[in-house]
């Protein structure tokens, strides 16, 4: 049984430990890299070569499962849901924090949703980012997903804007299964097209599972 075939044996509970999980792990990675640790600093560079392209995992990610929750993983081949979910939002957010070390690239908050912060690229950088983001929410699994938020990622980056890395895992878990995926991408498109306001929040401190 793959890991998109997989659901009845996760627990509801599942999508917020994985976020509660990815939220503290991205916290923790950028608070080490703008001190300039240096295991901070291989690890996301390890991490930002190999967001994954399937279901098989690359050993370099295998350092994603050091401190995660015994719930989020099993004794199966295939990785779980939740740790395709983590591997995938841990090593996007490794991209997007990449030479930023005075800058927070994870931040909490509905307001740091993925289309909130695409809303926001797209006053940027204009109609190709919504081209971009259309090709996401027709994606059919969570490989193509992926494969086109690293591209949305790397402009994020370039144009400063933050995400919550935490939200985006618990995306990336329901879009790997099909009855919840259409869920996701209505969320994604309803973020989107909300009205981006002159101001919007850089950070959310209501937020829980961010500090170490």
């Amino acid at each position: 049984m793959t890991a998109t075939e997989a659901t009845k044996d996760e627990p509801r509970s599942i999508p917020d430990t994985l976020a509660d999980y990815v939220r503290r792990r991205a916290t923790a990675l950028q608070q080490r890299y703008a001190a300039d640790d240096p295991a901070a600093v291989a690890s996301l560079a390890r991490l930002r070569r190999v967001v994954p392209t399937g279901p098989l995992l690359h050993p370099d990610t295998w350092e994603v499962f050091e401190q995660i929750p015994e719930a989020l993983v099993w004794d199966r081949d295939d990785p779980s849901r939740a740790e395709l979910a983590a591997v995938g939002a841990l090593t996007l957010f490794a991209t997007h924090q990449q030479s930023r070390r005075d800058q927070q690239m994870h931040r909490p908050g509905r307001e740091h949703s993925l289309g909130r912060a695409v809303a926001r690229l797209k006053t940027i950088e204009g109609q190709g980012v919504e081209r971009r983001f259309r090709a996401l929410t027709r994606s059919a699994d969570v490989t193509a997903a992926l494969q086109h938020l690293r591209g949305l990622v790397s402009q994020l980056r370039t144009a400063q804007i933050p995400l919550d890395y935490g939200a985006l895992a618990r995306d990336l878990y329901f879009v790997q299964n099909p009855t919840t995926l259409h869920g996701v991408r209505m969320q994604w498109t309803r973020d989107f097209h909300r009205p981006v306001r002159g101001t919007e929040p850089t950070d959310d401190t209501t937020q829980t599972g961010d500090q170490e």
